[in-house]
């Protein structure tokens, strides 16, 4: 089962730039990409289908998350064994990046500068690293350039870590197997996005301190130091959440072109144009791993 788009993303190009311009501290970033896996009770006559890496059954949810927490692309039901590339792959979402008929605005001026670079995605290192989905640099005895694009890059997806994060805390039956037929249970997830996205997008409406389905700290946030600060949700699920993370979406071949791009973006976050004030700091004074 393949769910429709719940939130279109903007589709005149005019309005994609306008909201890319410059997502959690990069530029031209569109929004953010993750998957999970949705445990759910052993389905009848299933076999190995829904049988997933961890040995429990799940099916596999795909979103991407806006800098509001709310999401504008969801793709459940594919099966959980498929945890590998065929999982990107078989979404609508991924079908339409590979083939590059999303209507991205191809690239752009980096601001302050005369470099280009192309309007893209952000994902973990599960994703495969395109020319319109960035992925971070892997390994640990990385230079200082590729640990500050990595910390910037995780800055940028934790907005639909904290997505899904909100989601678990606040529906609670996605904290563990989910009582129903895959398909059943896919439709239970697409509700339960349908309403964190309405409830979220009323209490965005109203005075900070008004907010009751995601009040003040409640996700992660920075102090002016760049340091983080865990949101109260993972207090809340504790150990219990049932949404687990997709060991690998894609394989690690890519394009020169794909590495160029994330050469020149790591570039850019170095420079006075394109640094954070406190970046370098934070880098030298933490063993830097990301928050999820």
């Amino acid at each position: 089962m393949v769910s429709p788009i719940a939130v279109k993303v903007p589709e005149r190009e005019d309005d994609r730039k306008e909201y890319a311009e410059y997502f959690w501290g990069i530029p031209h970033c569109l929004r953010a990409i993750d998957g999970k896996h949705c445990i759910i009770d052993c389905p009848q006559n299933s076999g190995s289908a829904f049988n997933n890496y961890k040995g429990s059954f799940s099916i596999v949810l795909m979103a991407v998350a806006d800098a509001s927490y709310m999401f504008t692309y969801v793709d459940v039901g594919d099966y959980g064994r498929q945890c590998d590339s065929a999982v990107f792959n078989n979404s609508t979402f991924g079908k339409a990046l590979n083939n590059d008929i999303l209507n991205i605005p191809h690239s752009d001026f980096l601001p302050g500068t005369t470099a280009n670079a192309r309007y893209c995605f952000v994902g973990d290192e599960a994703f495969p690293l395109k020319e319109n989905l960035q992925r971070p640099y892997p390994g640990k005895m990385l230079s200082e350039k590729r640990r500050i694009y990595n910390y910037r890059l995780s800055r940028a997806r934790r907005v639909v870590e904290n997505a899904f994060g909100i989601l678990s805390a606040r529906w609670r039956f996605l904290r563990g197997p989910i009582e129903a037929e895959p398909e059943k249970a896919g439709k239970h997830v697409l509700a339960a996005i349908a309403l964190h996205n309405w409830l979220k997008k009323h209490d965005d409406s109203q005075k900070i301190f008004g907010r009751i389905y995601c009040p003040p700290g409640y996700t992660d946030y920075e102090d002016c130091h760049g340091i983080l600060h865990r949101g109260i949700w993972r207090s809340e699920i504790g150990s219990t959440d049932a949404l687990t993370g997709i060991s690998q979406i894609g394989n690690n071949n890519y394009t020169k072109v794909a590495e160029a791009l994330r050469s020149g973006m790591a570039d850019y976050f170095v420079t006075p144009q394109g640094e954070l004030p406190w970046q370098y700091e934070y880098i030298r004074r933490t063993s830097y791993e990301s928050v999820s």
